[in-house]
C-alpha cells in the first residue's frame, strides 16, 4: 500500500524499493534489528535519501513486514517473515 497522493511512477518506485529492501533485510539473522543508517548502508536505497527510506519503511510497517521499536538512539526495525506478517497487521 504505497503512500496516497503519489504518481503511478512514484508508487511503482516505492513498491520496487520496499520489496528489494525487504528481500535484502530478510537475508540477515531474523533477530537482527536495523537502524535507519543500517538500512541505508544496505545499498538498496540511495545513501542520503531519507525520505524514500521513510516511505518504504512506512509501507513495510503497514503491511506487517517490519516491526519497529524505539530506543534512545532512534527507531530500530525488525523483519517479520511473510508467513507471520498477518498477525501484526491491524
Amino acid at each position: 500500500m504505497p503512500p496516497k497522493g503519489k504518481s503511478k511512477e512514484d508508487k511503482a518506485a516505492i513498491k520496487q524499493l520496499k520489496d528489494a529492501l525487504y528481500a535484502r533485510c530478510a537475508q540477515e539473522d531474523p533477530e537482527k534489528r536495523f537502524s535507519t543508517e543500517d538500512l541505508l548502508e544496505l545499498g538498496v536505497i540511495r545513501r542520503n535519501d531519507h525520505e524514500m527510506l521513510m516511505q518504504c519503511t512506512q509501507v513495510l510497517l503497514a503491511e506487517g513486514l517490519f516491526q519497529v521499536s524505539s530506543t534512545l538512539d532512534g527507531a530500530l526495525f525488525q523483519v517479520i517473515r511473510k508467513e507471520d506478517a498477518a498477525r501484526y497487521v491491524m
